[in-house]
């Protein structure tokens, strides 16, 4: 049997609910196929799947009292993931079935949310999350007076703390920065978010209908780099009617998650130095 974490003492007056996106992608995935397992999230860390990593995580960090696990429904973790199986076998975890992406996945969790709970939406391919890094975040979301958050790391602290770290750093006037796959819904209203980020992931390989979207003013600026993160988020929530901030983390391991095979022998590295 796995050992559970316990629950700190503190409790929130209104914990959140998490949602944790473990489908595959309807795509090739190298890195699954270089390590034989069909789902990325059952991939192994010194002996661990990396979707239990996030799971212990998730336990720890005072924040959280509701866990939903988007997964694909013919996905077999009796004998490969110990966490996870133990939380489903104890009814302290929902499956929810995966949609067409992550964003339709996300919404399918949502639904079976109360709309009242702050939302916590996360991935099972970031096995170097930890409490500290999902309470940095909680705490400053919670402080940020806005519907929705996203956490964002400049990638300088990455490239500093982990030199022969590739990440995918998003230029703007200030500087870089790499996304953390860490977002809150904390209003009603920030529900709607899924389904327009639907809208952008099928944009995303059409710069023109990207550039119509947004309007040609952001683009340009973008394009120039005078673009800032903030006049961005501004933009997005204009669009929306969904008022959006960025959450600025210092853990270079808040932005560390595993999507190819550089990535995973670096995050073994990592965990076997811990």
């Amino acid at each position: 049997m796995t050992d559970i974490p316990s629950q700190p003492d503190r409790k929130l007056d209104n914990p959140f609910a998490a949602v944790v996106l473990a489908g595959s992608r309807p795509e090739r995935d190298e890195l699954s196929e270089m390590e034989r397992e069909p789902l990325k999230a059952f991939i192994q860390l010194a002996g661990i799947p990396m979707i239990d990593y996030v799971l212990k995580a998730i336990l720890r960090s005072g924040f959280i009292d509701d866990i939903y696990v988007c997964i694909d429904k013919q996905a077999r973790f009796e004998n490969k993931a110990p966490l996870l199986n133990q939380l489903v076998t104890e009814k302290k975890i929902t499956l929810v079935d995966t949609g067409d992406g992550p964003s339709a996945s996300a919404s399918n969790a949502l639904n079976e949310i109360n709309e009242t709970k702050p939302v916590l939406i996360t991935t099972a391919d970031h096995p170097l999350l930890t409490r500290a890094i999902l309470k940095e975040f909680l705490q400053k979301s919670l402080r940020s007076s806005c519907d929705a958050t996203l956490g964002v790391i400049p990638t300088d602290i990455i490239e500093n703390a982990y030199p022969n770290s590739k990440r995918t750093r998003i230029k703007f006037r200030e500087g870089g920065y790499t996304g953390c796959n860490l977002f809150t819904l904390l209003s009603r209203e920030a529900r709607t978010l899924p389904d327009f980020w639907q809208d952008i992931e099928a944009m995303r390989k059409t710069p023109f209908n990207m550039a119509t979207f947004l309007g040609p003013f952001i683009v340009t600026q973008y394009i120039l780099g005078l673009l800032s993160l903030n006049k961005t988020l501004n933009k997005v929530s204009e669009k929306t009617g969904v008022t959006i901030q960025a959450v600025r983390m210092h853990q270079p391991e808040a932005g560390i998650d595993v999507d190819t095979p550089e990535d995973l022998s670096l995050v073994k590295d990592i965990i076997q130095n811990y």
